[in-house]
């Protein structure tokens, strides 16, 4: 269930230099983090992105030396397939064992027995009918070994690979090469394209025509057959980051919202604290006016027991009714009035 690497220092310093450390992590099988502390723990030094950048355009950067140690350590560290902190993440400890088992496990055959059901659908266009059976092997091999770990192989119409409801689509084809044959065709192609005989297998980052995210192809020493257990690991691994990036747009989706919420909570909150100032000006107007009215009626009154008369034709009826308007104006008083309503106020103070 794990897998045992041994090199020495000065190996992994040569190695980080000349290949990268994200690069060096996934050949192990480790994570990032993971062999960062490995180099630090060991002293062994790390490129910049200026070294790559340099090194990229064709220059001869500077290394950082390896410190006086033994550059013959041997460094030995042991990583589980699902060693990679998105396993950890989205799985519990039953079901990594279940990948690793599988994983493990995993061979190519040499004949097709019992074929999975949809081998027979599988696009081979881009194969030759030398390297149809071989190819189709391989893909029976790793369909079953999707399936084993709850997976789905799904033909809609496009075939791809179903893994924790993310879909990986992929691709196997052949290498072909360009042989130049002397004589133009009736398209003015003075070439034709022959198969290498060098199989190709894709994992794309959907199931209809999407963007090749890894790239898996046959050298003089390994068939896609001797590497499947990577590119299982690989397909895994795809599905768990798309599910990560979708948890991450809708946790930020999330935020955006609770954010869009909370600022309409401020507006309607503000505008409702507002709408009780303006009322309270309001009533704050009210009180004002009917004080006012109270002091000028008073005034009338005193006027009227002075000179025995009713200045301006002030009655006192007249005084009664003015009174009655003062209250009727009051917040506090808040008196009712037979012919004018409360909306009524707002028309007498438009008028004012």
């Amino acid at each position: 269930m794990t897998e045992r690497f041994e090199l020495t220092r000065k190996e992994l310093y040569e190695q980080i230099w000349t290949e990268t450390l994200s690069k060096v992590a996934a050949k192990y099988q480790v994570s990032f983090p993971r062999l960062k502390n490995i180099c630090e723990r060991y002293q062994i030094p790390l490129p910049d992105n200026r070294y790559w950048g340099r090194l990229n355009t064709g220059q001869n950067p500077k290394r950082n030396e390896l410190p006086d140690l033994d550059e013959n350590i041997r460094i030995t560290f042991y990583t589980s397939a699902t060693d990679d902190q998105l396993f950890v993440k989205f799985l519990n400890e039953e079901e990594r064992d279940k990948i690793n088992e599988v994983y493990n496990n995993l061979k190519v055959g040499r004949q097709l027995r019992e074929p999975h059901d949809l081998i027979k659908k599988v696009d081979l266009t881009s194969v030759s009918k030398e390297n149809e059976r071989r190819a189709l092997i391989f893909l029976d091999a790793l369909f079953k070994a999707v399936e084993k770990i709850g997976g789905a192989i799904c033909n809609e119409p496009f075939m791809y690979f179903l893994i924790a409801d993310i879909k990986v689509g992929f691709r196997i084809r052949e290498r072909h090469h360009k042989i130049h044959t002397g004589k133009k065709d009736k398209y003015g192609n003075g070439y034709v394209w022959k198969p290498s005989g060098i199989l190709l297998f894709n994992i794309c980052n959907g199931p209809v025509e999407s963007v090749v995210m890894s790239e898996f192809e046959e050298t003089d020493k390994k068939s896609l057959a001797d590497i499947i257990q990577r590119i299982f690991l690989n397909i895994i691994k795809l599905a768990f980051r798309h599910k990560e990036r979708s948890e991450e747009i809708a946790e930020a989706l999330r935020r955006e919202e609770e954010a869009r919420l909370g600022r309409e909570v401020d507006r309607l909150m503000h505008e409702k604290e507002l709408n009780r100032t303006r009322g309270l000006i309001a009533e704050a107007q009210r009180f004002r006016i009917a004080e006012d009215i109270r002091a000028y009626v008073l005034a009338i009154e005193r006027n009227m027991s002075v000179s025995k008369e009713a200045p301006m034709g002030k009655t006192t009826d007249w005084v009664a009714w003015a009174r009655h308007k003062a209250d009727w104006l009051d917040p506090i008083v808040n008196n009712s009035d037979e012919i004018l309503d409360l909306a009524d106020v707002e028309k007498v103070f438009c008028g004012t």
